[in-house]
């Protein structure tokens, strides 16, 4: 055959799902589990934290929203006669290079910085509740490329929660209180974090992982094979006897998976078969004479 006819074999078809390995490089910093918290499955246990995500979030974005309906986050407003805003001093004392001083702040602003961190709140809000949903059903469907969005959510609400906790250090000025605040707003957001990567990690190496060959059983985990009974050798089947001495004493060859006799003792001769007539086919039997 010419080489110039050989063809390369393009196998037909949409791509796989999932190619990208991004998010798995990206996270692979992060220890892998193999089992969720109380003893249960690792999918099980991301199922527990999408759901409890999925309706944390969704009881926080009802809760701002009535917040900014209601105006119950508008501050007390002294107006005067053209209905404007009186700036109100706060009794409040600000320690700035160990000197005091008070801060006069208008209630408006106070206002719309309130309404502005709670709308912002609200889109974050709103952002985790898709992802979530795009995690469970990432879950239940076997695609692991659902997933990475919830992943990738959930870093950088850590991220948030870390900065936030240096902010609140450092204006106390005690590397303690960084420590506690960090577990207590990272801790559990961290181990789900470290679930979820390990299951998305574990579903993209399964769905990457190449066919078997043809012909090739494959068991769900943890099942057993079940053999029938006398199916092949077992230890206290006594030895076999070489398939050569079998056929050299006339018997047939036995049949596949059938446990073979013992062999003769030692210094014991085996039975006497005496030999048959032959012509000049080895294969064929001589007839009995009359």
């Amino acid at each position: 055959m010419n080489r110039d006819d050989v063809t390369l074999d393009v196998p037909a078809g949409p791509p796989p799902a999932y190619k990208s390995a991004l998010p798995k490089r990206a996270t692979s910093w992060l220890p892998i589990v193999e089992q969720g918290c109380c003893c249960c499955s690792l999918r099980n246990c991301n199922l527990v934290q999408g759901w409890l995500s999925l309706l944390g979030n969704g009881v926080n974005i009802l809760r701002i929203i009535v917040w900014i309906a209601s105006g119950s986050t508008r501050s007390t407003c002294i107006r005067d006669e053209n209905f404007n805003c009186v700036p109100t001093t706060f009794t409040m004392d600000i320690t700035t290079s160990k000197q005091s001083s008070q801060v006069s702040v208008n209630p408006d602003t106070v206002n719309t910085i309130v309404t502005a961190i709670l709308v912002i709140s609200l889109i974050y809000s709103i952002i985790s509740f898709v992802v979530s949903f795009l995690f469970i059903k990432g879950i239940r469907e076997n695609k692991p490329s659902l997933m990475v969005h919830y992943i990738r959510n959930n870093g950088f609400g850590i991220f948030l929660y870390l900065v936030l906790s240096i902010l609140m250090a450092v204006a106390v000025g005690s590397v303690g209180l960084f420590f506690l605040l960090f577990a207590l707003l990272c801790g559990l957001p961290l181990y789900f974090l470290i679930c979820a990567n390990s299951l998305h990690i574990k579903m993209v190496e399964e769905l990457e992982a190449p066919p078997p060959a043809p012909g090739t059983v494959v068991l769900p985990p943890g099942s057993a094979v079940v053999l029938p009974s006398g199916y092949g050798l077992s230890p206290a089947a006594p030895a076999a006897a070489p398939y050569a001495q079998l056929v050299n004493q006339g018997e047939p060859a036995p049949a596949y998976g059938f446990s073979y006799p013992a062999p003769p003792q030692y210094g014991q001769a085996p039975p006497y078969s005496p030999p048959q007539q032959q012509d000049g086919y080895p294969t064929k039997k001589v007839p009995p004479q009359e």
